[in-house]
């Protein structure tokens, strides 16, 4: 079962460090994370090819800002065609370690 997580971010390269490393700390390894930058004038998030570098995270940059209901129907527009789920990850949250182990446990259970 394949998770994807669509985050949208805009001009909070901090934050979205986090929740990146939050994705990749995971247990269970089948996902793809879909980053949708909403800040193409925003050079920040130029530093992050070291959290990028795992093929499961893909990054997108809006051509001009259009909001992050753009930025999360753009993410959902590009999902694997594999995937089962989808989960919303803003760029100021995070998963715990076993989160999308749990999501899995509670979907295949019930």
């Amino acid at each position: 079962m394949k998770f994807s997580i669509i985050t949208p971010t805009y001009k909070r390269r901090g934050l979205l460090e986090r929740t990146i490393q939050s994705v990749l700390r995971q247990t269970y390894t089948n996902w793809e994370m879909i980053i949708v930058n909403d800040s193409p004038d925003d050079s920040s998030c130029q530093t992050l090819p070291s959290s990028l570098a795992d093929s499961r995270v893909h990054y997108f940059v809006n051509d001009k800002n259009r909001g992050v209901n753009y930025s999360r129907n753009r993410a959902l527009d590009l999902v694997a065609k594999d995937s089962d789920w989808v989960i919303f990850l803003d760029d100021d949250d995070y998963l715990a370690p076993d989160a999308i182990t749990t999501f899995h446990e509670l979907v295949t259970t019930h």
